[in-house]
Formats: C-alpha cells, sequence, structure tokens
C-alpha cells in the first residue's frame, strides 16, 4: 500500500495495482478562481494532476454534504468508477 499527497487535499491510495483517489479535485491546473481573502490570490487547483484521471478506480469522499466531491471529478474519471 502506498498513499501520495496529490494536491489539496487529495490523496492517492495505491493497492494491489488498484488506484483511488480520496477528495479528488480533477479540474486542470489553474481551472478554478483563487479563493477569496488569500494572502496571494492565485488560482486553483495550484499544480498538475500526476497521473491522467482516467487512472483512477474509485473515489472516496470524507466531504460533508455541504462540500460534495467536485462533479469534474466523477465526470472525468472512466465509466464504473465507484464513489
Amino acid at each position: 500500500m502506498e498513499l501520495t499527497l496529490v494536491r489539496n487535499a487529495t490523496l492517492l491510495l495505491e493497492l494491489a495495482g488498484k488506484r483511488v483517489l480520496v477528495d479528488p479535485m480533477l479540474d486542470d491546473e489553474g481551472a478554478r478562481p483563487p479563493i477569496e481573502g488569500t494572502r496571494n490570490p492565485v488560482p486553483n487547483p495550484t499544480a498538475p494532476l500526476p497521473m491522467p484521471a482516467e487512472e483512477v478506480v474509485a473515489v472516496l469522499s470524507g466531504r460533508p454534504p455541504r462540500n460534495p466531491v467536485n462533479p469534474e471529478a466523477l465526470q472525468t474519471s472512466k465509466p464504473g468508477v465507484r464513489a
């Protein structure tokens, strides 16, 4: 098992040759506006994904209902991704 910080709160869990994203943000680098009130207002996400989103086999989200998984996380992944 390997656990890697991808970016923001996104983690990559690799287990038995499978990849699972935890709390994913799959937008392209800089696709979202800066977070209001931050000291260094730069577009988000601030880094590119280290692998193609199509390689994701499952998505885990620990976010409360008011802060759901971003839609791109599910639309970008290949068919059959479990969330």
